[in-house]
């Protein structure tokens, strides 16, 4: 007869009933309280009075706290200021620094963060729409310049054999040596083509201006 699996039941209820008694024994669990002190109200009358009426537009039109807008823009301008704006902490040293904008959105669930950061930035939004409606003409431009170009250099060829055949040395040697410096002019940077200019010049920024939400 087998008494191993009732015995081992038994021991495991006894040990159960006990853990029961410890939970019970034990105290209410006390309720976290915060040590911080509170954080003040935002002021938009810390901000310049445009931005400041623009932050407070945003925030009326999108339902939110006025402090999303007010940051998301803040940290916009940092970003289009890029490194223009450096100080010198030391008055007799060359010694420069690029001053870096941090910035956070912190907020519950639908609370609305995402589009007043969204709404905030449209003007920086529409900078780089501009640019890139730009940059995208500029690269159709350069397309058609480097067809002619390449028609020129291989007309100028042809002539250039031409007037060889016929004798005139010089001819031909100014023709070809139009050709090269025709070809020699320098264009656009390739590892940089696939780039708008904004891109580019944050590529080249080394301030690092950081906004996020959570």
């Amino acid at each position: 007869m087998n008494i191993s699996a009732p015995t081992a039941l038994a021991a495991e209820l006894v040990h159960i009933e006990q853990f029961e008694l410890q939970c019970e024994a034990w105290p209410l669990p006390l309720p976290l309280v915060c040590r911080l002190p509170a954080v003040e109200p935002f002021a938009s009358e810390l901000l310049p009075a445009v931005l400041g009426d623009y932050v407070l537009d945003v925030a009326d039109r999108q339902q939110a706290p006025p402090d999303f807008a007010a940051v998301a823009a803040l940290c916009g301008l940092a970003a289009c200021l890029g490194n223009k704006v450096r100080i010198r902490p030391k008055q007799n040293d060359d010694w420069e620094v690029v001053p870096n904008l941090w910035g956070a959105i912190i907020g519950r669930p639908s609370a609305m963060k995402s589009p007043a950061m969204k709404f905030a930035l449209g003007p920086v939004y529409q900078i780089e729409a501009d640019m890139r409606d730009a940059w995208e003409g500029g690269l159709k431009d350069k397309a058609v310049e480097d067809a002619l170009a390449a028609i020129t250099q291989k007309d100028s060829k042809k002539r250039a054999e031409k007037a060889l055949r016929s004798g005139d040395h010089n001819q031909a040697r100014s023709l070809l040596e139009g050709r090269l410096r025709r070809k020699k002019r320098p264009g656009r940077a390739r590892g940089c083509s696939s780039m708008t200019p904004l891109l580019r010049s944050s590529a080249s920024c080394s301030t690092k201006t950081r906004m996020g939400c959570c």
